[in-house]
């Protein structure tokens, strides 16, 4: 019971002094001067604003940054690379295949594939 009635106190101290510090803040802008008050309200509103564009447009033009990047590294690999690949690997099977020996109906199969790689 003690400790609710301290703390019913503490929250009227708490309201009393909000009041009296609201009272005392109105009091203090009231008697400010044109060039404080505009210095004031640039600190207060324009400065965060500002500074919160600037931050959107980094964070904008970084995460385009992030995604050219991503793309080049995800066509990195041409299509004349990969095609080039291909002639290689097809020069190589064609080799194998000539060096392969087996029963004549294998060897029209081996000679049939030689053909497709050629092509």
């Amino acid at each position: 019971l003690k400790l609710m009635e301290e703390e019913s106190q503490i929250k009227r101290d708490i309201k009393q002094k909000s009041e009296e510090l609201h009272l005392k803040t109105k009091e203090i802008i009231e008697k400010l001067d044109e060039d404080t008050s505009l210095r004031l309200l640039e600190l207060k509103w324009i400065k965060p604003l500002i500074d919160g564009l600037h931050e959107i447009a980094n964070y904008i033009i970084s995460e385009h940054i992030r995604k050219i990047v991503a793309l080049s590294e995800k066509y990195k690999t041409t299509f004349a690379d990969v095609e080039n690949e291909i002639e290689s690997i097809n020069g190589n099977l064609i080799e194998l295949i000539d060096s392969i020996t087996g029963c004549s109906a294998d060897m029209e199969g081996l000679t049939e594939f030689r053909k497709i790689l050629e092509v």
